[in-house]
C-alpha cells in the first residue's frame, strides 16, 4: 500500500510495505515534481539492500534533480536517508543550491 502527494516540486511517496515492485511510482512522477521523496517510516524490516534498491530505482527516476528517503534508521553514509519530512526538504533545497552553483 501506499500513499503520494506533491509539495514543494516533490512527489512524496509514502510505503507501507516493502515491495520490489515500484513501478506505480513512474506513472506518478511527471511534471508536477522534479524531485522523490521515499517516505518509509511504517517499513518495519529494511536493510541494506532494501536502501540500495530504493536509492536506485529513485535516481533512476529523478536524473538529475534529487532523491531522498525518509526512515527511523540510523544516518547511513551511503544513502541519503532523513527522519524527518523537513529535513528532506533541507536536503533538496542544499542540493538545488549546489546544482545552481555547479558544486
Amino acid at each position: 500500500m501506499h500513499s503520494h502527494r506533491i509539495e514543494r516540486d516533490c512527489l512524496i511517496v509514502k510505503l507501507s510495505e516493502n515491495s520490489d515492485d515500484l513501478t506505480f511510482i513512474e506513472t506518478l512522477f511527471n511534471g508536477n515534481s522534479k524531485h522523490l521523496i521515499l517516505d518509509l517510516q511504517e517499513i518495519m524490516e529494511l536493510n541494506s539492500t532494501d536502501l540500495l534498491k530504493f536509492t536506485t530505482f529513485g535516481k533512476n527516476i529523478v536524473k538529475k534533480n534529487s532523491f531522498v528517503m525518509i526512515s527511523n534508521l540510523p544516518p547511513q553514509e551511503e544513502y541519503i536517508v532523513v527522519p524527518s519530512i523537513q529535513e528532506a526538504f533541507d536536503i533538496i533545497e542544499i542540493e538545488e543550491i549546489e546544482r545552481q552553483l555547479n558544486i
